[in-house]
């Protein structure tokens, strides 16, 4: 259920923007990434998506109280969620240049108080006030500023004369990523969608932890694919058709891969 939900709430993003063809667009490329599968496992990046696409709508829509409901929704679904409020919280901010109100001003604290209060309910079960933070150093999953992610990086590309089929796709999901977003900031996308998939991607990238499940974290930031969208929206049938099905055909090879062949959680 989270799933359609997600892909509604990209489409309906993709449509205020740009028109039907790009929210369609935007959706089908969303669905056919090369970790989609994980879409319809057992996994919060479903729920976490679409919480966070419909905030995103509610605050290009001008729906600030909606907006920071479900920012703070997203944020006790994953620590990640910080991205959404991050957004929300800005756009309410910056909404109140025009004027004060109290409904602006009310989002804007509301948008963290989920990530906020998942955090401080870790405080206290463990009686520390750092207590979230604990945890993440005993998963090894402490902010290093990307020198693990570099190090990774380079042992896949570089060193490791065969690597893993899926740590490759996880190397160039990242890689493509941080290009998607420089192109996002060259098309001068609305400041919430950039300021979300700008955390979402200094927390991925720049955390020291497991590296493997960085594709699968990414899923959630589906405006870095608006570029893309709206190359395809402008090609010619018989090329958009083309890159259409070698997406959604790559996609069902990566997943048949992640889960009939790669040993580990995706």
């Amino acid at each position: 259920m989270s799933s359609f939900l997600a892909a509604w709430g990209v489409h309906a993003v993709g449509s205020h923007l740009h028109g039907r063809r790009v929210g369609v667009l935007l959706t089908v490329l969303w669905a056919a990434l090369p970790v989609g599968l994980v879409q319809w496992m057992g996994y919060t990046e479903s729920l976490f998506t679409a919480l966070a696409a419909w905030a995103l709508y509610a605050v290009l829509t001008g729906k600030l109280p909606w907006a920071a409901s479900l920012a703070a929704l997203a944020g006790l679904t994953r620590p990640t969620g910080v991205a959404v409020a991050a957004a929300v919280t800005v756009a309410a901010l910056l909404s109140l240049r025009r004027g004060f109100t109290f409904r602006a001003l009310a989002a804007a604290v509301l948008a963290p108080a989920g990530w906020l209060a998942y955090v401080g309910w870790v405080g206290l079960r463990l009686g520390r006030w750092d207590g979230y933070l604990a945890v993440q150093r005993l998963w090894h999953n402490e902010w290093d500023g990307g020198a693990e992610t570099v190090r990774r990086l380079r042992e896949v590309l570089a060193q490791n004369s065969s690597p893993e089929l899926f740590l490759i796709m996880v190397t160039v999901t990242l890689l493509a990523a941080v290009v998607l977003y420089g192109l996002s900031m060259g098309d001068r996308q609305p400041l919430p969608l950039l300021v979300f998939t700008g955390i979402l991607l200094l927390i991925v990238l720049g955390s020291g932890g497991v590296y493997f499940p960085r594709a699968r974290f990414l899923l959630p930031g589906f405006p870095l694919l608006l570029p893309l969208a709206l190359y395809l929206a402008r090609a010619s049938r018989r090329l958009r058709t083309l890159a259409l099905t070698a997406a959604v055909l790559g996609s069902a090879y990566c997943g048949a891969y992640m889960v009939l062949v790669w040993p580990s959680a995706p």
